[in-house]
């Protein structure tokens, strides 16, 4: 699937501390020659959180709402 190819780059950027989702897709977008939206990284993140591979808090609206860490 076309949205597990991004989860590498996420999941690389991802720390076992917290940090603001926000700022995770932020910094794949800028370390990396992606040609894709923040919205997109950040179904990606949702997925991720989903499939049980990141712990999250915070309220699961805007990626300024939650912050992620490695699971």
């Amino acid at each position: 699937m076309l949205v597990d190819y991004y989860d590498v780059f996420l999941l690389e950027h991802v720390t076992d501390d917290y940090q603001l989702a926000a700022r995770v897709v932020g910094a794949v977008m800028g370390d990396s020659n992606l040609v894709v939206g923040d919205m997109y990284l950040a179904f990606g993140v949702r997925q991720l959180i989903d499939e049980g591979k990141l712990d999250y808090r915070g309220e699961l609206g805007s990626l300024r709402d939650y912050e992620i860490r490695l699971k």
